[in-house]
């Protein structure tokens, strides 16, 4: 029996989740997810503050927390596909490589599906706007990246990004683009999406995260900010029509994860 670890926000856990069922299908080997991050992070007062959010979709998974006993750590920087055989492995990491989620793409397309509990009726009528218009999602991330740490690891994103962005998406779109910004961050975008461009634009309220990444899901095009979270909205709303636009550079180290899909294009 082997375990992936689950921790961090909803984008880090759908990547956790992803790698579990990549081990899942490629190993032989029964795999549990270690929740264990959950329990414990409110001991940490400068963390910020996470939820589990798996049990929001249609996936299939088994949990479990407290002390385990493996044979072997793994660490992502260390990990190997000739492990694949390995028993009794602790896997612990983010897994943020899209070899995982190709392998593995349309279980995860129908196990993340958001249960129909968890969908307002509100929201169900903005998914159907979001999937009648030429829309694009944008997504503004800063909260947690604006901490000392997360600067040094983190680029920040410019107006100048999104505003190219939004040029080119409007160039080859024409005038019935619409836009919509998500955000953690309302009061920032407030102040400077008269910037961004000519196109219409609404600026979503704030609300769960499973409810924006669904939203998100639905648009046709997506802008994403240098995010786990903004990735899966576009991930999973890929389609052949749809255009995704990412950032170029995501690490202040100039590194950018193998991430990107088919014609995402990085500017």
């Amino acid at each position: 029996m082997n375990y992936v670890e689950v921790k961090g926000g909803l984008g880090n856990q759908l990547f956790q989740y992803t790698f579990y069922k990549y081990l899942e299908k490629k190993s032989g080997h029964k795999v549990l997810l270690h929740t264990d991050f959950f329990k414990n992070i409110d001991s940490f007062e400068e963390a910020t503050k996470r939820k589990l959010g798996l049990d929001r979709f249609d996936c299939d998974f088994v949990a479990v927390s407290g002390f385990i006993s493996c044979e072997k750590l793994v660490k992502e920087s260390d990990y190997k596909d000739s492990m694949l055989s390995q028993d009794e492995v602790f896997y612990s990491g983010y897994w943020q490589n899209k070899r995982f989620f190709l392998e593995v793409m349309d279980d995860i397309r129908k196990d993340l599906l958001l249960k129909d509990e968890n969908i307002q009726d509100e929201v169900k009528e903005l998914a159907k706007e979001l999937r009648a218009v030429d829309s694009v999602a944008i997504h503004f991330r800063r909260g947690d990246y604006l901490s000392e740490q997360n600067k040094k690891i983190f680029t920040s994103l410019s107006v100048d990004y999104y505003q190219k962005a939004i040029a080119q998406l409007a160039e080859r779109n024409g005038a019935d683009l619409k836009g919509y910004i998500f955000t953690d961050e309302p009061e920032y975008v407030s102040g400077i999406i008269d910037q961004l461009g000519s196109i219409d634009i609404k600026l979503m309220p704030v609300r769960e995260d499973y409810e924006d990444l669904y939203l998100m899901s639905c648009a046709r095009h997506h802008i994403i900010a240098n995010s786990s979270f903004s990735w899966w909205g576009a991930a999973l709303g890929d389609t052949e029509s749809g255009i995704t636009i990412a950032p170029a550079k995501w690490y202040v180290d100039g590194r950018t994860p193998d991430l990107y899909l088919r014609n995402w294009i990085s500017i």
